[in-house]
C-alpha cells in the first residue's frame, strides 16, 4: 500500500494526512536518507501512545484514535533538497521483486 507505514511488530497500518509526508522518498540509511519518522513526543500535541501496542482492532474501537508521527532531520538539509527516509529493507526487498 503506497504512501502507509508499518512496522513488522504491530499490526497497525498508518496513512500521513499531513500532505508533505507522501512526497517523502525512500532513501537507504546507507546512502541518501537524510530524515527518520518517529512517534511524536510533543505535549502540545494529543498522542494517544497507549495506542501504539495495541492490535488494529483494539484501535479501531476507539472514539478517537489518535497517533502523531513526526520527521525529524539526521543531519542539515540544504534548501531545495530532497528528504529521504529509509522505508526498511523489507520494502527494498519487495521493489526488487
Amino acid at each position: 500500500v503506497n504512501y502507509c507505514f508499518g512496522h513488522p511488530e504491530s499490526s497497525l497500518l498508518l496513512m500521513p494526512v499531513g500532505p508533505l509526508a507522501t512526497l517523502i522518498n525512500h532513501g537507504s540509511l546507507r546512502d541518501k536518507a537524510n530524515a527518520y519518522l518517529t512517534w511524536s513526543k510533543h505535549s502540545s500535541v494529543w498522542n494517544d501512545h497507549s495506542l501504539h501496542d495495541l492490535h488494529v482492532h483494539e484501535v479501531m474501537n476507539q472514539e478517537y484514535p489518535n497517533i502523531v508521527m513526526e520527521i525529524y532531520a539526521i543531519r542539515d538539509i540544504e534548501e531545495g533538497e530532497e528528504i529521504f527516509i529509509d522505508y526498511g529493507a523489507a520494502w527494498e526487498q519487495a521493489w526488487v521483486e
